[in-house]
């Protein structure tokens, strides 16, 4: 899976293209440290927190839906159903 998106991915097929021998490229510790001073760390579970607050059943979706986007985001950060229930 790829983790860069937007800006980052555009930043990051740009260097790759103009400069593959640039050095972020055989550094890990290089890479992590460019990347988060220009485009911050992404905290995916933060974020599913936030989707997951955000979520609500819309009178023209099945149930079902509802239940799938649930358990995406529930999924990465350890909520369950009681959870969900206690939510809304």
């Amino acid at each position: 899976m790829f983790y860069l998106q937007r800006i980052a991915l555009n930043h990051y097929t740009t260097i790759l293209c103009f400069n593959p021998d640039y050095p972020l490229f055989t550094n890990w510790q290089a890479f992590i440290n460019k990347f988060s001073s220009k485009f911050g760390m992404f905290d995916t579970v933060a974020e599913a927190k936030r989707t997951l607050m955000a979520l609500r059943m819309s009178p023209n979706k099945h149930f079902t839906v509802f239940v799938v986007q649930f358990e995406k985001e529930a999924y990465k950060t350890g909520w369950n159903y009681n959870a969900l229930r206690f939510q809304h």
